[in-house]
């Protein structure tokens, strides 16, 4: 996109979202939009040793393989892959791991042109995201925006370990959306803003009346 395309589509933007209002709902995809980054490998990078990683690796380079063959969905890889690494882990410890993560991550690879544009806005505000509840509800805390995502499965009581298991399918593509119905009404929106950068947020953006493509760089074009 040039310069001049660049511009062009945040005077259009910027002329879009000063109508927003309390009655409007914005839409927004964490990794790769609000977060610059993939906050699974960085949790991974985070709370794992060198070493466990590259063991991990060479382990699951038949899957990723299969994966990249899509034999094996990335679904079912991801939830293998946090199997490995926090299978038997208590809720209670996970979910501390993951407010550390945010506070060391998130600040550093937050889009802040974006979250600037999040904190602003009127109305409600959701992250949708493939990502695991152990930090999304971090995030979520400390931007103040509700989230719907990938929920690990733990039994109800909070010291119960991770089954290895998710409660609710990955959270992508169409189940972004059936996410979305379950949880809110659409209809009683007057107006609905969603940011998203991969193909995987292109069922959630064609819900929205404002759709926004967010690129590698953290930039924002009108989504087409």
């Amino acid at each position: 996109m040039s310069e001049k395309e660049s511009k062009k589509d945040r005077v259009l933007f910027q002329q879009q979202i000063k109508f927003a209002t309390e009655k409007d709902l914005l839409l927004v995809d964490l990794d790769g939009t609000l977060y610059l980054g993939d906050s699974l490998l960085d949790f991974l990078r985070f709370t794992q040793r060198k070493t466990t990683l590259l063991i991990a690796l060479l382990i699951f380079i038949p899957k990723l393989l299969a994966m990249k063959l899509r034999i094996i969905s990335a679904s079912k890889v991801k939830e293998d892959i946090t199997a490995y690494f926090f299978k038997g882990r208590a809720k209670n410890s996970l979910d501390k791991m993951g407010k550390m993560f945010v506070k060391a991550y998130f600040q550093k690879k937050m889009n802040a042109s974006l979250f600037s544009i999040i904190k602003d806005f009127p109305g409600r505000r959701i992250i949708v995201t493939a990502s695991l509840r152990w930090w999304v509800a971090a995030i979520a805390d400390l931007t103040g925006v509700e989230f719907i995502c990938t929920i690990p499965e733990h039994a109800k009581l909070p010291d119960q370990p991770y089954t290895g298991l998710f409660a609710t399918p990955n959270c992508i593509a169409g189940e972004k959306v059936r996410r979305i119905k379950s949880e809110v009404n659409l209809l009683s929106y007057p107006a609905i803003y969603a940011f998203g950068n991969t193909k995987s947020d292109h069922a959630m953006l064609r819900l929205a009346d404002y759709a926004y493509w967010i690129t590698p760089k953290g930039e924002m074009q009108s989504y087409d």
